[in-house]
């Protein structure tokens, strides 16, 4: 399917550019909104969202975050909740 560029009209499928792989091809969601389909972007690198999730998700402050870093029980945070 690759070679024959079917995947190049299908449009359930997106090239995105990942970091750390490159440019790869991607699935977008099945269903269609106003006639268009919608596809999911670049994964974050590893950490990149983790202060993002222990803050809006989990609630945790940023003394908190900092102090699990401090004492080795999570890595460093890449950016400010």
């Amino acid at each position: 399917m690759v070679e024959s560029g079917e995947l190049d009209s299908n449009p359930m499928f997106a090239l995105i550019e990942q970091p750390g792989i490159g440019t790869c091809r991607a699935a977008g969601l099945p269903a269609v909104f106003d006639g268009r389909h919608l596809f999911a972007g670049a994964a974050p690198t590893l950490g990149a969202d983790g202060a993002d999730v222990l803050s809006d998700v989990l609630g945790y402050t940023r003394d908190d975050i900092d102090a699990g870093v401090a004492d080795g029980h999570l890595g460093k945070a890449t950016r400010e909740p």
